[in-house]
């Protein structure tokens, strides 16, 4: 069944002391829709994965260090190097564009709970990627634009397509279906 809503662009951002929390929901989705492979992306409300980021406050400025960890059925096989994984590239990625890698007063916690299942084309590794954009989005409030999420997002397909794909990420983070004739345009089903 095709995912009806933008649900996914909700994240929650929660403040405890000496830490701030930031979880964020994507959407199955499937790009292998016949003569559209790989252009065509549909999200699909079947399964989700959640990302969860926590920002740890530290007393002294220096290179953050970031955590990756991961839960759910499968998840053994997901690598934990952040250069190797989905969510680890979009994370690295926003970190160096907006420039908070230098004498940051924080380290990331983040952590990935897998519900969609993994090599089932189900987009399992575009909805982790795109839940950590959404996330980190929301954790350091950079408020991006949907366009702006979707291309963050893609860098994460890296990982595990071996180049950016902005299918199965368009539809994990809005739902729908969504045509990318080129990766500079973006056409959005009503």
């Amino acid at each position: 069944m095709a995912s009806k809503s933008i649900r996914s662009l909700d994240s929650s951002n929660e403040k405890i002391d000496g830490f701030i929390t930031c979880s964020a929901v994507a959407h199955s989705s499937t790009a292998n829709l016949g003569p559209g492979f790989d252009v065509f992306g549909l999200g699909l409300d079947a399964f989700e994965d959640v990302v969860t980021i926590t920002k740890t406050i530290k007393i002294r400025n220096s290179i953050p260090s970031i955590n990756l960890t991961c839960s759910g059925k499968g998840t053994e096989t997901i690598p934990s190097e952040l250069s190797e994984n989905s969510a680890g590239l979009v994370v690295r990625k926003m970190i160096y564009d907006f420039n908070l890698n230098k004498n940051a007063n924080w380290d990331l916690d983040l952590h990935i709970t897998k519900r969609i299942p993994i090599g089932y084309g189900l987009g399992s590794s575009a909805a982790s990627a795109a839940a950590t954009a959404l996330a980190f989005d929301g954790l350091f409030n950079l408020q991006l634009s949907k366009s702006q999420l979707i291309r963050y997002a893609a860098e994460g397909e890296i990982a595990s397509a071996g180049t950016r794909h902005y299918d199965n990420v368009s539809g994990s983070l809005l739902g729908k279906i969504y045509i990318w004739p080129s990766q500079s345009q973006l056409w959005m089903s009503p």
